[in-house]
């Protein structure tokens, strides 16, 4: 091999080296409806605002395809339609697969027993590529009731997840849960079915985060904010694996928001306990004095009254009405004096039932005290309109009617009764307590534009 050949071989290596450097990852997004979503403006799109979050180094195109399923034998299969051949002649770096949703539907669920086969085919089709790809598996999104498919959300938590977990565990690829953060949202979907483009925001995020763990996302982080969860038990959640102010800060952080928070919950306490003056107390300016900074949006997310409603067992109970309007304001004041650019979301206590009766007495007088609190919650909001609001009105109604499915049953002295969530639960409430800081965080910039 002569000198100059040497030498010219050396430089053609080098110039595809650094031209592969340079190359842009190429993100395949397989879907249904959900990811082709033509209800929408294409930058509203979950891939185009991925490819957004992602920047110049990916390129992202949209392999969605309406009414698709992953079953061969479903009414659609995509395995028949052009996209399918489109994206594996692409040869993409990464595939994000979401489906599920159609395949869930009753005419086609009948042959369940075929869905893992089916995806882990699909998934090996991929793999075989000579790109050789990282494969990415979505949980299905959250349906709502009354949904035309129709498709009960049980049927996807129960059934469709645990068979898309399978399919990652054979297949060795990797979930990303789209479900979680959208549970309890249906305001994020525009026909109980397809998200909105709050919905497809919120996608875009969770995706880009799982794919790309090490970078943070400061687009479209709408703000920085701190939040400091005060409660009781159903705040402080030890017995849970994930609370609801670690939930609510996620689904936060899925909106755009860049948060850090605090969870200042302690199991018993009621308004007495968090009075300024108190150890409580001293834990929640702590958490603040650790995480606040100029600039960032500080919010006190509050939701005390559950132990303020017993009869008996807790520190002050009963506490009345306005007993519980004075302490209360006390906190609040207190509060906004340390911190005079403060927010605070006072989130309504939740139903709990009327034979609940542990350490602490409650029943049916406690739980028409916790009632008489509600009213107390929004004329605090009218009296202080600068820097307060209410926050979550749903809940209560939410777990009263689901209590079953949303609530841990413990055995009391009364029977067994409902007072604290379960890990569905949480995530109801988690979810709750976001979306009432973020149509919180909202209004305020409107206005103050």
């Amino acid at each position: 091999m002569t000198k100059n050949y040497k030498t010219w071989l050396i430089c053609l290596l080098m110039f595809f080296a650094f031209a592969n450097i340079g190359a842009q990852l190429k993100v395949a997004c397989v879907g249904n409806s959900i990811t082709e979503n033509s209800a929408l403006a294409a930058e509203q799109k979950y891939p185009a605002i991925l490819q957004k979050l992602l920047g110049k180094g990916y390129e992202v195109r949209n392999y969605g395809k309406s009414a698709r399923t992953m079953l061969k034998k479903g009414d659609h299969p995509y395995w028949n339609d052009q996209q399918y051949k489109d994206v594996l002649a692409w040869n993409p770096d990464i595939v994000i697969i979401k489906m599920g949703t159609n395949d869930a539907k009753p005419k086609n669920w009948q042959y369940k027993d075929d869905f893992v086969k089916d995806y882990v085919e699909f998934v090996n089709s991929f793999k075989a590529l000579p790109g050789k790809p990282q494969i990415y598996v979505c949980y299905p999104l959250p349906t709502f009731p009354n949904n035309f498919l129709p498709v009960d959300d049980s049927l996807i938590v129960n059934e469709v997840i645990p068979r898309v977990k399978e399919v990652a565990q054979k297949t060795n690829s990797t979930i990303i849960d789209l479900h979680t953060p959208l549970v309890g949202k249906a305001d994020f979907v525009y026909d109980t079915v397809h998200p909105n483009e709050k919905g497809t925001a919120v996608m875009a995020r969770v995706i880009a985060k799982t794919t790309d763990p090490k970078r943070n996302f400061p687009q479209p982080a709408k703000d920085k904010i701190d939040v400091i969860f005060i409660g009781n038990s159903i705040t402080e959640a030890t017995y849970l694996k994930q609370t609801p102010p670690a939930i609510a800060a996620k689904d936060l952080d899925s909106l755009g928001h860049e948060v850090q928070y605090a969870n200042c919950g302690i199991s018993g306490f009621t308004t007495f306990n968090f009075l300024p003056g108190t150890q409580a107390f001293k834990k929640v300016t702590d958490a603040a004095d650790k995480m606040y900074k100029d600039g960032e949006i500080l919010i006190f997310s509050i939701k005390l009254g559950t132990n303020d409603s017993a009869v008996k067992g807790t520190e002050g109970a009963p506490v009345s009405p306005e007993t519980y309007e004075k302490n209360m304001q006390t906190i609040i004041d207190h509060l906004h004096q340390a911190y005079p650019k403060a927010k605070f979301v006072l989130q309504m206590p939740l139903w709990y039932s009327p034979n609940t009766h542990n350490s602490a007495v409650y029943l049916q007088e406690g739980l028409n005290r916790l009632k008489s609190y509600r009213p107390v919650i929004k004329r605090l909001a009218k009296k202080n309109p600068s820097f307060v609001t209410v926050g979550d009105q749903k809940g209560f109604d939410i777990f009263r009617k689901n209590y079953k499915q949303y609530l841990e049953p413990q055995s009391g002295n009364s029977g067994t009764f409902y007072l604290h969530p379960n890990q569905k639960g949480a995530e109801i409430l988690g979810g709750l307590w976001a979306g009432s800081i973020d149509q919180y965080l909202k209004t305020l910039k409107k206005q103050n534009p």
